[in-house]
């Protein structure tokens, strides 16, 4: 806000002039006077000193972007603003949001401290922690499905650290109160049956789930009970949702790969009785207000809304490419209402490679664009609405990174409320996706979401294209927008495969083997060659989770990938003979047989004498680098392998470790230029008489007695020289040595 000096009078009606040093110059003693100046004559900008900060960064923004553009840079080695520390240790991951009342609620994991924290902003706007501080409290679940809920002012989430279930006042500094014993167990997909005092939850263990009741009724005692078994689930089970009037239930039970929606009646006691299957290859149970079940259903092979009892799809005009968003029915659910029955839901084209939120007419069942072209939503992960008709979300809008946003009722424009990162980039910076078709695996199509090269204070030269990152992975492997511009904006070309659309298309790429996978992902990589979109000598392929078996996998001989990268990925299948420069990267703490097959790709890479990196993070565990140094490392040791493997002259970080990083087999002197060799203190080194680079060539240990020998007739020993160090003279100190 305004920030005026102490004791002096108002800048805004003092009339002094408001640049930050003449105002504070404004009361120092010997100064004969003030300088005075006018009031900021610029429309829709105040005069006060944060009008004038804000002024003041927008017309250098303009004037950077109206700045002559610079040559002289191939692409790939621009520089940029965005540091791997700006979008992984000062960014954090926003997930889940809700309301309550009109306060709203979101989950955030924050990488510098390794944990999930449940945050809350209140009506007036004041935003706090709810999950007290300290290594003991991380909200999550070992399963999939939301880990917290929160009615009327309190909060019910599953503690990672312990496994037990806890409630807490929001409000309130005070320690939460364990619901359940703790174990090695989890709790999500919570719902509040709040006329029985209850929690309905999926407990997860391992290999396991039931669908449990946890009372409320004794909360606060020292050793809270076990919680009540609902239903034993020899498949996973999801979504337990209760009917407005209390007397049905609704839930998803997934079991060979195929999703139903289950429902039954809830007798007085709160039991289940008679559970039937509402639908095949279904998903998210949902109530309306007037007590309808509807879900989100596959049957007619793309995801769309249907009502209990109705064969009718709810969108009726969905385009070709689209279909409902998030149909596998672990993740937060993808429709929502509001108080006049309208439905609110998140979809998707080409299989995730564009997003929009669309309201749906219960009557004529057409679906509408919410939000103008300034706030159209382009990728989407939670969806929430109050019973004031508020919405909440948390996705990106165009051009911005992931945030929390809400929307007020009647009104078409989001309002940010919780940024995922610190700084947001420059426009001039960020690089819209754009959805990419190909002919795939077994003639069907694919799709790859791609994040053309952008930095505005570069001009591309003439014939000049990109270098390619492709990225493989899937849920938590997948890279956020602002992780992209970190390649975007250095000049290179960052494409990812979205989600299948289709049952057709999401049963062959499951069925799919790695090798199968690689050569649809080289069949999308050739495409944009084609296209003139990236180099064709210049493209990368990265592998996360199940995807690093595909990374290795096509960079076999006769591949097209210059180099890659397998990041924390399990080898379910046989170790490929890799043939091309290749990081591998994983937790030290990762399985054995992880590490294993890790170690077994890059020895036999370096054996072949091809460029290769092998980093295993102290302390990181099996799954995605989450923790924001682990991440940070990741991004700069991939930047620096890409530079050296295409040969681009990209600024690397200088506090990169060099000790955990070493690149293997790394020529860096210009191919064929003069060389010579010299050895000093047994090691031997490559010098490039063009470039001035060195190379370390080999090492042979040298003989101690080379530099301290033991007799010399003609010289004192260095045992003599230690005792008589003060009585020689300098002169000869110095010729012995």
């Amino acid at each position: 806000g305004d920030c005026y000096l102490a004791g002096a009078p108002s800048l805004r009606t003092a009339g002094l002039r408001v640049g930050a040093i003449s105002a504070g110059r404004a009361n120092v003693l010997g100064r004969q006077g003030r300088r005075l100046g006018f009031r900021m004559q610029v429309e829709n900008f105040g005069d006060s000193p944060n009008d004038v900060l804000k002024w003041t960064k927008e017309r250098d923004t303009v004037k950077q972007e109206e700045s002559p553009k610079m040559q002289g840079k191939a692409m790939g080695e621009w520089d940029t603003p965005i540091t791997s520390r700006s979008v992984t240790v000062e960014a954090i991951e926003l997930s889940d949001v809700r309301w309550d009342g009109g306060d709203v609620y979101w989950l955030e994991y924050r990488p510098t401290e390794g944990r999930t924290v449940i945050m809350r902003r209140s009506d007036d706007g004041v935003e706090r922690t709810v999950t007290p501080n300290g290594k003991l409290w991380d909200v999550g679940s070992s399963g999939e499905g939301s880990p917290y809920t929160v009615s009327s002012g309190v909060v019910y989430f599953s503690n990672k650290v312990d496994g037990a279930l806890y409630t807490q006042f929001a409000a309130f500094e005070v320690e939460p109160v364990p619901l359940t014993p703790s174990g090695d167990t989890g709790y999500s997909h919570l719902d509040l049956d709040a006329a029985r005092e209850r929690l309905v939850c999926v407990c997860n263990t391992k290999g396991a789930s039931t669908l449990v009741a946890v009372s409320l009724a004794d909360q606060g005692e020292e050793a809270p009970g076990a919680p009540a078994v609902l239903l034993n689930g020899g498949s996973v089970l999801a979504a337990p949702r209760i009917s407005p009037d209390l007397r049905r239930m609704a839930w998803v039970e997934v079991s060979e790969g195929t999703s139903k929606v289950f429902s039954a009646k809830v007798s007085d006691e709160g039991l289940l009785e008679d559970p039937a299957v509402v639908a095949q290859s279904a998903a998210h149970p949902m109530w309306s207000g007037m007590g309808v079940l509807h879900y989100a259903s596959e049957a007619a092979g793309r995801w769309n809304v249907m009502e209990e009892g109705s064969s009718e799809p709810l969108l009726s005009n969905l385009e070709d490419d689209e279909e409902v968003f998030g149909g596998s029915g672990m993740g937060p659910s993808p429709v929502s209402f509001l108080p006049d029955g309208t439905l609110l839901c998140l979809t998707v084209k080409g299989g995730g490679a564009a997003q929009s939120l669309v309201s749906v007419d219960p009557l004529t069942r057409e679906a509408t664009l919410v939000g103008g072209k300034k706030s159209r939503v382009v990728s989407a992960e939670s969806l929430s609405v109050s019973e004031d008709g508020n919405v909440g979300l948390v996705g990106s809008l165009k051009g911005a990174p992931s945030a929390v946003s809400a929307m007020a009722v009647g009104t078409e424009e989001w309002v940010e409320v919780r940024s995922s990162v610190e700084v947001k980039p420059r426009v001039i910076y960020t690089s819209e996706t754009r959805s990419v078709e190909f002919v795939g695996l077994g003639k069907l199509p694919g799709r790859l979401l791609l994040y053309p090269p952008r930095n505005d204070r570069f001009q591309v030269a003439l014939g000049d294209t990109p270098p390619l990152v492709l990225w493989i992975g899937e849920g938590s492997c997948s890279v956020a927008r602002h992780e992209a511009w970190y390649w975007t904006s250095r000049g290179f070309a960052f494409a990812a495969m979205p989600g299948a659309l289709g049952r057709e298309e999401r049963a062959a790429l499951a069925a799919a083997t790695p090798e199968e996978m690689a050569k649809h992902a080289t069949a999308g990589a050739q495409h944009l060659a084609k296209e003139g979109l990236v180099n064709r000598e210049k493209m990368c392929v990265f592998g996360a989770g199940g995807g690093g078996a595909v990374a290795a996998h096509a960079l076999v001989q006769g591949m097209p990938f210059a180099a890659g990268a397998c990041l924390w990925g399990e080898m379910e299948s046989s170790v490929p003979v890799v043939a091309k420069p290749i990081a591998v990267l994983h937790g030290a703490a990762d399985s054995k047989e992880t590490l294993e097959a890790a170690r077994k790709v890059h020895a036999q890479v370096k054996e072949s004498q091809e460029l290769c990196v092998k980093v295993e993070v102290p302390g990181a565990s099996q799954g995605a680098f989450r923790r924001g140094k682990d991440r940070t490392l990741m991004l700069d040791t991939l930047l620096l392998f890409v530079s050296r493997a295409l040969k681009l002259a990209t600024v690397v970080p200088a506090d990169l470790d060099d000790e955990l990083v070493r690149l293997d087999n790394f020529d860096p002197l210009l191919p064929g230029e003069p060389r010579s060799y010299i050895v000093i203190d047994g090691w031997e080194l490559e010098v490039g008489r063009t470039s001035e680079e060195i190379r370390e060539v080999g090492y042979e240990p040298v003989d101690p007695a080379a530099y301290f020998p033991e007799e010399r007739p003609d010289r004192p020993t260095g045992t003599d020289m230690d005792q008589e160090e003060e009585e020689t003279p300098a002169l000869q100190q110095i010729e012995w040595l």
